[in-house]
């Protein structure tokens, strides 16, 4: 089928990779919260140029059982069905039920868009990211050092405004210099691109976007140099946090507030560290009340109505805690825990299963992402989990030639 003289499937697979790589990027500048429904838009249009492939539905409908069965979709799908069965023992149900339907439309579309992405151009991939970093970096700058354009299109003022959006674009970049490296065209422009997005996160006030720089360059020469335990090491150091993390804020969580409060250190005053460290000390305790099942998923949005139990309304009453371990207990106790761990531990199997020359570079950006995932945003924030989908299915679901099915996914 033709349009205007031209494939239809061909036109709907660039189009779908547009969307994904180059307007996406830049929509994230004004907007991170349109991430999801371009991500949506462009996981449509993939998928049907690769339906009205000759042969495309068939082995897209083949690719999904596979897809489906391999372990982290597993326990991806395990930990949603928690969610839902945490609605049984939450103080409040109907906010249970709604964030677990969240939850799961991104599980669903994080499948959805590696479904649809698999096989694609690498090199054709990164051309079009390329494009995307090439319009997204000048609009960035220009919010930081010119004239915000944001404000006039809604956004919020202020400082922390802009944090996602940093962050954001120097994921895909990252994303970029890794694909470029694979092969051995456009590595300047990407190298360039990812040095710039680099410089912009370190003049930005993003400090979880300067940290997630500092995570992923301390993480990649490791990684070069020793790949294979690289992944296994960050793999058992995430899960170990994880474990570990909010046990150490409600023992020991005064005793640092007391220590950086005294330190008289600019770093501490200027940073968000006492802020973050006040946060997971209100939240932590409450962690034991319900140390098995936890306070229901989505449990730390805050509610007009008291929790009977604590009299609050809700166990911090403020939000999310700005840290992925101690929400996870929080919401699913010790379940929650061993389903996060599984979730770890399958990721890393896939890394592990994937192009050994991807590898580093993937280490690197999981990396990056699990320190900014341990003090900054809300565990399941749509936008971030949407990122998180499309930076990892760009590194591992693309191919070096022809489409190749499931070959080098690790499925």
């Amino acid at each position: 089928m033709r349009l205007f003289g031209w494939p239809l499937a061909s036109l709907l697979s660039s189009l779908g990779l547009a969307l994904a790589t180059i307007v996406l990027p830049v929509a994230a500048i004004f907007s991170t919260r349109s991430s999801v429904l371009l991500l949506s838009l462009a996981s449509a249009s993939l998928l049907l140029g690769r339906m009205m492939r000759p042969g495309g539905t068939a082995e897209v409908v083949q690719e999904a059982g596979s897809l489906l069965r391999a372990p982290l979709t597993l326990t991806l799908i395990a930990f949603v069905i928690a969610a839902f069965a945490s609605a049984g023992w939450a103080a409040y149900p109907s906010t249970t039920l709604q964030y677990a339907v969240r939850l799961l439309g991104n599980v669903v579309l994080g499948i959805a868009f590696a479904l649809a992405i698999s096989g694609e151009s690498r090199e054709r991939v990164l051309r079009f990211l390329l494009v995307g970093l090439a319009l997204a970096l000048p609009l960035l700058l220009n919010e930081l050092r010119g004239y915000p354009l944001r404000p006039l299109l809604g956004a919020r003022p202020g400082a922390d405004a802009i944090n996602r959006t940093v962050l954001n674009t120097g994921m895909f970049a990252t994303t970029s210099v890794v694909l470029a490296f694979v092969g051995r065209k456009y590595r300047l422009p990407a190298s360039v691109f990812c040095a710039v997005a680099a410089l912009l996160a370190f003049v930005s006030p993003s400090q979880s976007s300067a940290l997630y720089w500092v995570a992923a360059g301390l993480a990649l020469p490791v990684a070069i140099l020793f790949p294979r335990v690289a992944a296994r090491a960050l793999a058992a150091a995430s899960v170990a946090l994880v474990m570990l993390f909010p046990f150490f804020v409600i023992h020991l969580g005064n005793v640092l507030k007391a220590i950086l409060s005294n330190s008289g250190s600019g770093f501490v005053r200027e940073s968000n560290a006492l802020a973050r460290l006040e946060i997971w000390s209100q939240a932590a305790p409450a962690i034991l009340d319900r140390f098995f099942l936890g306070w229901g998923f989505a449990a730390e949005r805050p509610s007009n109505l008291p929790i009977p139990e604590t009299g609050l309304t809700g166990p911090i009453g403020q939000g999310h805690p700005h840290d992925l371990a101690i929400q996870v207990w929080l919401d699913l106790g010790l379940l929650g825990f061993v389903l996060v761990a599984a979730v770890f531990l399958a990721t890393a199997r896939l890394f592990l299963k994937s192009d050994p020359e991807r590898l580093p570079g993937a280490v690197a950006l999981a990396a990056g992402v699990f320190a900014v995932w341990m003090v900054s945003h809300g565990a399941y924030q749509e936008w971030w989990l949407a990122l998180i989908s499309i930076v990892f299915c760009l590194l591992l679901r693309t191919s070096d030639g022809v489409r190749k099915g499931l070959a080098g996914t690790g499925r």
